[in-house]
């Protein structure tokens, strides 16, 4: 026997364990084994030889004797290599200490959690609850020992109670718990079950949701009180961008701008009247910018612009193969694409008879029939439309249908010319100066007498006349400070300049014959754009000779087949 193994022995058999200790040759030196250790087994010779291989400790449960808990510890390392010392542990006495070890741990997770832990038996009777409880119920741990969940939900101490419910529906149940403290919880029940399905535990966890519900009412109000500001930063962006647009300072403009953001948010049609160069589809597209359809679509189509054979399918599209020469897939038109939100139909009054009566379909009965097609379409668009020329009389002409301006006059707007609100011009040519300062990158400036200088003028184009008068002010004024005398000098210019005809035409009316009224003045009006045509080359002189639309001398020209020598 090795004397350095041997010499503790009687320390060894103090302790009372059982236990064998091995020299470096895997002899047996001595050894004390109670009778519920077995014999060694090729798997402990195995694990034997490889600590004595690795000289690294070894602790496990053999297969053989899985109740019997091993550890194999080497005596020393290398040269000093001395032996094995081989302890046996009873399983059951190891498996105690584990369990101890986490009833150690599950009451500080108990009592430390966050959640408060509320555990009942199958009848309702309370075993244990969290140390937190008092703050949740009102009641220490103590008081609760014992203490049956149905008597506890009748005394209002909680309701409802969560586990009456686990007990009665044999289920895992969530619910929100009043309590008598003015708490409200939410409470998550689990049952536990035996090997035979029975409830033997009820497990709730309790969370403090009051803190959670003040802190959300907060946050309500301040969303709403966010909603708010937004919707006046709306506003107020939406006050800025339409100033951008439109520059007054009269008190007649003031009214119209009030009267547009009162009925913007209606979805009832608007007629925009008033003379060319007022400014009708700044008003139309602030009247959709203030409305509630303003983030979706905004559609401008100008009734005189487009030939009468394409108008019809430019607004109300046309299904696939209709024409000749068309999109193969057809078209959905300028009323489908403004569907949800606005259109603007300027000029209404050169739109064709024919199609008055399609439009009025719309207007009736909210939806409209491609060309081509026998199938009705829902739609949801909000008209607006203008118009530069008296309705009434076009009425009374025939050329306008009066049942459509019935429909389409639900909200009539006037735009005021120039010449009647004329506190806006020197705003107006201060605006003009900045922005052509701006295009031209010059540095000009108006005086205050030019300004009253402009005052002197009637502005029969309006606010475009105007605009044009200014950017030619600023191109052929020689100094920064634009003076009185460099106004009147190029006003005086334009009056002598103005484009003026002879109209001395060759009308022949033989009143003693049956007369035509409306091919008579057919003839006088071919005559009279003729005649216009041959002294000027481009359809804007025509325009402004005649004191017209520029898209109506295209139209007329066109319809008398008469050709200039440059066309615009």
């Amino acid at each position: 026997m090795d004397a350095s193994l041997s010499s503790h022995k009687e320390l060894l058999d103090v302790f009372g364990i059982s236990y064998q200790l091995f020299d470096r040759s895997k002899k047996t030196v001595y050894e004390q084994l109670s009778t519920q250790i077995p014999k060694p087994s090729a798997e402990f010779q195995q694990v034997l030889n490889e600590v004595y291989d690795t000289q690294t400790s070894w602790s496990g449960n053999l297969s053989d004797h899985d109740s019997t808990f091993t550890r194999m510890v080497p005596i020393g390392k290398g040269r000093y290599f001395a032996g094995v010392f081989v302890i046996y542990q009873d399983g059951e006495i190891q498996k105690f200490k584990e369990y101890q070890e986490i009833a150690t741990d599950l009451k500080v997770l108990f009592d430390s959690s966050y959640d408060v832990i509320f555990v009942s038996d199958a009848q309702g009777n309370t075993l244990r609850v969290s140390s937190a409880c008092e703050q949740l119920w009102g009641k220490k741990r103590s008081e609760f020992i014992g203490l049956n969940v149905f008597d506890l939900e009748k005394q209002k101490v909680f309701y409802p109670s969560v586990t009456s419910m686990v007990l009665k529906e044999k289920r895992k149940i969530s619910a929100i718990q009043k309590t008598s403290t003015g708490k409200t919880l939410l409470v998550v029940g689990t049952p536990v079950l035996d090997k035979k399905g029975n409830i033997i535990r009820v497990v709730n966890a309790s969370r403090d949701l009051t803190e959670v519900t003040r802190l959300q009412d907060e946050l309500k109000e301040i969303k709403e009180i966010a909603e708010g500001y937004q919707k006046e930063l709306q506003t107020i962006r939406k006050k800025r961008s339409i100033n951008k647009k439109i520059i007054y300072s009269s008190n007649v403009m003031e009214n119209l701008v009030d009267q547009v953001r009162r009925v913007a948010p209606y979805n009832s049609s608007v007629l925009i009247t008033g003379e060319s160069g007022v400014g009708k589809e700044i008003i139309a597209s602030m009247i959709h910018e203030w409305s509630n359809r303003s983030t979706q679509p905004f559609i401008k189509i100008n009734c005189g612009a487009i030939p009468e054979n394409l108008l019809e399918s430019e607004l109300f599209g046309y299904e696939k193969g209709t024409f000749t020469g068309a999109v193969k897939e057809g078209k959905e038109g300028l009323f489908l694409a403004a569907n949800n939100g606005t259109i603007l139909l300027d000029e209404i009054t050169e739109m064709p008879l024919g199609l008055q009566v399609k439009l009025l379909r719309v207007l009736q009965e909210s939806e409209l029939r491609k060309v081509g097609s026998v199938k009705t379409t829902k739609i949801n668009v909000r008209i607006i439309a203008s118009a530069n020329r008296n309705i009434q009389t076009l009425i009374k002409e025939g050329k306008f249908r009066e049942d459509l301006y019935y429909r389409l006059n639900v909200i009539p707007i006037e735009v005021p010319p120039l010449r009647e609100r004329k506190e806006d011009i020197p705003i107006l040519a201060e605006h003009f100066v900045q922005q052509f300062n701006l295009e031209y990158n010059s540095e000009k400036s108006l005086s205050d007498c030019s300004k009253l200088e402009m005052l002197k003028h009637q502005w029969k184009g309006n606010i475009r006349d105007l605009k044009n008068f200014v950017e030619r002010l600023l191109i052929v004024s020689r100094s920064d400070q634009i003076t009185a005398r460099d106004v009147s000098n190029l006003l005086d210019l334009k009056s002598t300049t103005h484009l003026k005809v002879d109209m001395e035409l060759p009308f022949q009316i033989n009143l003693n014959d049956k007369i035509d009224l409306y091919s008579t003045l057919e003839a006088i009006e071919h005559q009279i754009i003729e005649h216009v045509a041959s002294h000027y080359n481009t359809t804007t002189q025509i325009a402004k000779a005649l004191n017209i639309n520029q898209s109506t001398v295209s139209k007329k020209l066109k319809k008398y087949k008469i050709s200039i020598k440059k066309y615009e």
